[in-house]
Order: C-alpha cells, then sequence, then structure tokens
C-alpha cells in the first residue's frame, strides 16, 4: 500500500514539474539572398526570451553595416561576420505578450541600398 501512495506521489510531481516547463516556438525563412531565423521561448504566458540568426546566401558577402527587423527586434548598423552572417540571444520581456505558433513574423534587411523582405513561416 505504501508503495501504491508512493508512486502515485511521484507521478503527481511529474505532472506538475512538466507543467511548469517551457516552450519553444521557431520561425524559418528566406529569400534569394537571405536566410532569418526566429526563435522565442516562452517560460510563462507573458515572458519569453528570443534568439535569432541572420545569413546571406549569395557568393561574396554583402556591403556592411546592415539594417533589419524581425518580429519585434531591429537592430541599425550591425555588421555581418566572415561567414556573412549575424545572431544574437538573450533578448527577453516580461510582462509582454509572447510569441506564438500563428504569429506571423516579418523579416525586413537593407543593406547597401538594397532592401529584401519575406515571412518566417512556424516549424514546430
Amino acid at each position: 500500500m505504501k508503495k501504491a501512495i508512493g508512486i502515485g506521489i511521484l507521478f503527481m510531481l511529474f505532472l506538475v514539474l512538466t507543467a511548469c516547463g517551457q516552450d519553444t516556438v521557431k520561425f524559418n525563412g528566406q529569400s534569394d539572398q537571405w536566410e532569418a531565423t526566429y526563435t522565442a521561448h516562452i517560460y510563462e504566458e507573458n515572458s519569453e526570451q528570443t534568439e535569432f540568426s541572420i545569413r546571406y546566401l549569395g557568393e561574396d558577402p554583402p556591403v556592411t553595416p546592415v539594417d533589419f527587423e524581425i518580429g519585434s527586434i531591429s537592430g541599425n548598423g550591425w555588421e555581418l561576420n566572415e561567414n556573412g552572417s549575424l545572431s544574437s540571444d538573450g533578448n527577453s520581456c516580461s510582462g509582454c505578450a509572447v510569441t506564438t505558433r500563428d504569429d506571423r513574423i516579418e523579416f525586413t534587411i537593407e543593406w547597401d541600398g538594397q532592401t529584401d523582405s519575406f515571412v518566417l513561416e512556424n516549424v514546430n
């Protein structure tokens, strides 16, 4: 009897702990010249941490710096690395509207007088 109660308590503890976990939502997209990824780690109904990566797909890296918007994140004057990419993580908010799987994540980038835009699609 004690064994059954112990197993029941462990099962309930497991349910409680898994309910407190995080949800991750990931979006990808690309054009002929750029590829972008946006990931949101949702901790509560109004708290998340986001990260993104952007990569140039052309043969020669474009003239930098670049200005971009990806979801609610924007950057001005960012330099690409030697591989033609840039990334950032650790953008977080609390008390905000969090990203959902149904969101429309738009990406726009400007470089050397050119502009490219596309929508990222949910991949999970």
